[in-house]
């Protein structure tokens, strides 16, 4: 790929993530990605369908990166969490694009259920979970962590999360 076009290809990136950000996927416009991206609709229109194929394209490329350092992490014994989601949202520009796409719930393109099953395979996969109900509960209990420190811009803490998972054991075991 010429210099040319990584320099496109990123600028529409960059208008797509803010526009989405700034006003939400439904108002985000291609003529406006591409005056922001400082291209006209045509070079637009060269790489993408339109905003519904960017934003497809720009999420399997995310989910691919973070399927790449997920299943790094489950192979390596001692493989740190904190580490993991340092690594993988210390990136500002994924970070952005993570939030954005987190927004982008329509028929044609939903970015959250692309990685929700992402995660229900990891289950399976990595730890052998069959169970329906326990893949849907890891996976929801993953992305509501994942968003909840996207959102926050606290640091991840695993001592917390183990923290928060014994007081939920505690309280499910709890007589009434």
């Amino acid at each position: 790929m010429d210099l040319r076009t990584k320099r496109s290809l990123q600028a529409i990136e960059e208008a797509f993530v803010e526009s989405v950000l700034a006003k939400g996927f439904a108002k985000t416009t291609v003529s406006e990605i591409a005056a922001q991206a400082e291209i006209n609709r045509k070079t637009f229109y060269t790489y993408y369908l339109d905003k519904y194929d960017l934003a497809e394209k720009l999420g399997d490329k995310l989910i691919a990166k973070y399927d790449q350092a997920l299943t790094t992490r489950l192979k390596q014994e001692g493989s740190d969490l904190n580490h993991l989601m340092d690594s993988f949202i210390s990136n500002n520009e994924d970070l952005q694009l993570f939030k954005a796409l987190l927004t982008i719930h329509t028929e044609e393109y939903d970015f959250e259920a692309d990685f929700n099953h992402l995660l229900k395979q990891r289950c399976e996969e990595s730890f052998k979970v069959t169970d329906p109900l326990e893949k849907e509960l890891l996976a929801n209990y993953a992305l509501t962590s994942i968003k909840y420190y996207l959102t926050t811009n606290e640091p991840l803490s695993s001592l917390r999360q183990t923290a928060f998972i014994e007081k939920l054991y505690h309280l499910i075991e709890q007589d009434f």
